[in-house]
């Protein structure tokens, strides 16, 4: 057999092992290890590795592999077959205990070309990434020039489409399409643009952020570097096929490959490079030519940071060509990392041949080819994210930074320690510094091990513009060390201007094109600089699609230490543009600029000022009958044009639950929604089974839909659930994917099915409240409703019993929502707690929007007997109003007990308008930090 992939041991190098070039230079023969599955027949070629956190490996498909050498182009049976098209695009799983391949995942859109004369079939994929901190992947298709997200379960979540939108057309995208590296580092994912690779299109490296929930934020993705050209390309270029970074994040290993074509990879002309950050920049510093031939490097594309004496990134490893002699062998190349050179080849390295039969006088056949590696490296003890970072309101103050701190140390820290760093530790360029506060903190509570806190330390004022690095200790109880780790982070120079606020508007031109008038407010530092001076000119680089490229901002100019606004005006298509101000004095002598500006063009002209919606049952039992549950899956189309949407249904990680759903437990599992015309909505049912599920398991799941692969999806999440042992079962009926639909000022009847599972009777209390507050409850009987309902029901053993409850529409519209949650609780009598809900299904909020808003025309507070917030609000005469209060502006507002000379306060808190002004009057607690309070109107 022939193997495509395996495992080498390089933890252990031997110093005599670390040598020169030519025939007597030593050879590892580091362990290795094959499983017997592992070869061209069950897997196929291959390229791309990654690990997740429990050691796992992953491996993905891949055909551009030479022809000079009689080796196996085929894809793996395993996936589908030697030239299937669902095995071009497979990514296999390597179990970390057994070793065995199985399928994870299939990236779809593989189309059959000739990638070289005795092969047919799809390109492949490029690499794959696992990102730990959302515990999912990135893969790169060389097929469609796209980057999908797999979850954990290898489901597709969605996909990136950088650049030009892919045409669909059979075979690769044009080089600056294509797509190869991905890597992810600091909550941002890194990936690489194939170009040709010489001085007239280099490689170039592109970032794009990703956000709390791990998705991509398409109006982040920009180019952070240009990859250093080689001096002689083949026909094929030469795509950086690997990105690798250090643990601090502050450097970044390029691999390097070279294409003899454009489906043909060789060897010769190709390099591993180096660069590092500083000050917000990437820059490359170090070129090694890779290997031990003088053609410009051997570099196979594939590089890891590696260890040598227990010492993490001692070494940097890179698969290769001739790393000895000039016909081989082929394999891994380690060097360490202060012998990288700056550039030329490295002087001594750690040799380590795929084949370890190879003699240096040996036969050239047996010198094998080579793809990527990925080296397994200790975690970090902690993850410590610098959150923000705030300029000194005052020239020479500090600077203030919020860091997220979570535990990973497996121990309980009790204290902090923040120190400078020790220079050796420094990366190129960096500096550092002591942050304040200096010395032992101690913590409010004890950090434990996988938990997260978050605080604000200070630096000096003077390390505006630098690249400062400091280290965060965190202590146990006795004072030993949990952990220490580095963080480095690029301070602002706070002596030009930031941008605090942006606002884009857009109009459709007669000639088709679109403009974007684009609002930028404007804080001028300059007072912070040793030259203050004020802004009276904004010029645009660059200017295209800009007309004009320079402004004057309001007011003119811009004083040091003050705030304006400027008005750009962009001629364009929709999508991300980046762009740079130059910000000038009166005389055009002082000047600076910001960092670059990067936005998301909007479609144009929009339907309304709403982004389309969707929703589904958030919390949705399983029949016990059945072993299944029914949701309705709910888009609406807030565009001025119909709309298709297509959409999948999926896995969600992060709900607490303990079982997951594969695709074949939703049926349908895909499908398309639409057209859906403008302002509407429609749905599609679900049957989610749940027949493995013991009482008391839930599993997380979401619904996906787009109707553009530019666009970022609509994602709704809900969870399925097992009914614990004598649980009452709370259903509703759903028409057209909702339990209710309601107009403002309106009521209607909702009917909840509770069912009592038990042979006995059993008494529960309903409680019922909507997730936005908007709504409000009654019996029949009762005139009043109130935002938390609450009734007592007895439910006969074995049967089920229907609730019926009206439902209030309490708002006027003003705030143009599509939907709020029904949440429901049914709760043992004597338990006196509602517990976790038993169902959350949405109701629809539909109907004209009121032009009324309410107009609070002041509030105070003052200091009587007992304090108390004045607030005086616009009424209009019969309406009947109420306020209400929530520490958070949550969905848990309570009536607030008011007092007015102005109008007659009811027994159930509200009053009638007058017509006029009304002035109320709340006590408040003077120990509460924040409390937010609202008017709400009704008919």
């Amino acid at each position: 057999s022939v193997f495509t992939f395996g495992l080498v041991d390089l933890r252990a190098p031997s110093a005599p092992d670390y040598g020169g070039c030519g025939a007597a230079a030593p050879l590892w023969n580091a362990p290795m290890y094959h499983h017997a599955s592992w070869n061209a027949e069950n897997l196929g070629n291959l390229f791309g590795i990654t690990l997740d956190a429990r050691g796992n490996i992953y491996v993905a498909a891949h055909g551009l592999y030479g022809t000079y050498r009689p080796l196996h182009h085929r894809y793996g049976t395993l996936g589908g077959g030697a030239t299937s098209l669902t095995a071009a695009g497979t990514v296999y799983r390597i179990d970390a205990s057994t070793g065995a391949a199985s399928v994870f995942a299939v990236i779809p859109g593989q189309q059959t070309m000739t990638i070289n004369p005795s092969f047919t079939s799809g390109p492949g994929l490029g690499n794959i990434a696992y990102d730990p901190r959302n515990n999912q992947f990135f893969v790169s298709s060389l097929e469609d020039g796209k980057i999908y997200r797999l979850d954990a379960s290898g489901a597709i979540l969605n996909h990136f489409d950088p650049l030009a939108a892919d045409n669909g057309a059979s075979g690769m995208p044009p080089r600056e399409e294509r797509v190869w590296a991905v890597e992810i580092s600091n909550d941002h994912l890194f990936y690489s643009i194939w170009n040709d690779g010489n001085a007239a299109s280099p490689g170039v490296i592109r970032r794009i952020s990703l956000s709390g929930s791990g998705d991509f934020v398409p109006s982040s993705d920009a180019p952070v570097l240009s990859v250093p050209p080689q001096s002689y390309v083949y026909n094929g270029g030469t795509p950086v096929t690997d990105i690798t970074f250090s643990l601090d994040g502050q450097t970044l290993i390029l691999g390097t490959r070279t294409m003899w074509k454009d489906t043909i990879a060789y060897n010769h002309t190709s390099a591993t490079h180096m660069a590092t950050l500083n000050g917000g920049t990437w820059t490359a510093i170090r070129t090694q030519s890779t290997g031990c031939n003088s053609l410009q490097g051997e570099s196979y594309g594939g590089v890891a940071y590696g260890e040598e004496g227990g010492v993490q990134e001692s070494l940097i490893w890179a698969t290769s060509a001739d790393t000895a002699v000039n016909y081989g062998p082929h394999g891994l190349f380690g060097v360490r990392t202060p012998d990288f050179p700056v550039t030329g080849q490295a002087n001594n390295s750690f040799k380590v041949p795929y084949d370890p039969s190879f003699v240096n006088n040996g036969l050239d056949d047996r010198k094998g080819s080579g793809g990527d590696i990925e080296i397994m490296r200790k975690g970090a003890c902690a993850k410590i994210t610098v959150s923000q970072v705030d300029c000194p309101e005052d020239k020479d103050q500090p600077f203030t930074l919020d860091l997220d701190i979570q535990n990973l140390s497996g121990s309980d820290a009790h204290y902090l320690w923040l120190t400078p760093c020790p220079s050796s530790s420094l990366p190129s360029g960096a500096i550092t510094a002591q942050p304040q506060p200096a010395g032992i903190i101690t913590l409010p509570t004890p950090l434990a091990s996988g938990d997260s806190i978050s605080t604000s330390i200070s630096l000096p004022g003077n390390v505006g513009g630098d690249t400062v690095c400091f280290q965060v200790t965190l202590l146990n109880k006795e004072g030993d060390e949990c952990c220490t780790q580095k963080v480095c982070v690029d301070v602002p120079a706070c002596d030009c201007a930031e941008i605090v606020r942006r606002k884009i508007d857009c109009e459709l031109q007669a000639d088709g094109t679109i403009k974007y008038t684009i609002t930028l407010t404007i804080k001028n530092l300059s007072h912070l600089s040793s030259n203050p001076y004020g802004i009276a000119h904004v010029s645009l680089l660059p200017p295209t699609g800009f007309s004009p490229t320079v402004y004057t901002p309001s007011p003119n100019p811009i004083p040091p230490g003050g705030t304006g606004t400027v008005e750009l005006a962009y001629y364009g298509t929709p999508g991300p543009i980046c762009f740079n101000i130059g910000l000038h004095d009166e005389s055009l002598v002082e000047c600076c600029s910001p960092a670059p500006i990067c936005l998301e063009l909007p479609e144009c002209p929009p339907g309304s000022d709403k982004p389309d919606t969707c929703a589904l049952e958030a919390r949705v039992p399983c029949s016990l009958e059945s072993d299944t549950a029914t949701i309705h899956f709910t888009v609406c189309n807030n565009s001025n044009t119909a709309r298709t949407y297509s959409w999948f249904a999926a896995d969600a990680t992060g709900a607490g639950c303990s079982q997951s759903l594969a695709s074949s437990d939703f049926t349908p599992s895909s499908g398309s929604l639409g057209p859906i015309p403008p302002g509407g909505c429609m749905t599609v049912p679900i049957t989610i089974k749940c027949d493995g599920f013991e009482p008391g398991d839930c599993a997380g799941y979401q619904i996906s839909a787009t109707y553009r692969d530019e666009v970022a999806p609509l994602v709704c999440k809900g969870v399925v659930y097992r009914p614990k042992p004598g649980e009452a079962i709370v259903t509703a009926l759903a028409k057209d994917g909702f339990v209710a639909e309601l107009s403002p000022h309106n009521t209607t009847s909702l009917t909840l099915n509770l069912k009592n599972p038990d042979m006995e009777r059993k008494r529960v209390e309903v409680f019922l409240r909507d997730a936005v507050g908007v709504l409000g409850f009654s019996s029949k009987e009762a005139k009043s409703p109130s935002p938390l309902f609450s009734q007592m029901v007895v439910l006969p053993p074995s049967k089920e019993q229907a609730l019926v409850v009206e439902a209030h529409r309490l708002d006027d519209g003003a705030g143009a929502l599509d939907f709020t949650d029904l949440e429901v609780w049914a709760s043992p009598a004597e338990s006196q707690r509602r517990g976790e809900a038993s169902l959350i299904a949405p109701v629809r909020l539909s109907g004209e929007r009121s032009d009324r808003n309410l107009s609070v025309e002041g509030i105070r507070l003052e200091q009587a007997d007992t304090p108390r917030v004045a607030m005086t609000v616009s009424t209009v005469a019969g309406r009947q109003y109420k306020i209400e209060h929530c520490p958070t502006i949550g969905r848990q507002w309570s009536l607030s007990h008011a007092t007015t000379s102005d109008a007659h306060i009811k027994p159930d808190g509200s009053f009638e308008g007058t017509g006029g002004n009304v002035t109320c009057y709340v006590d408040c607690d003077p120990d509460s930090p924040t409390m937010f309070f609202r008017f709400v109107e009704s008919q």
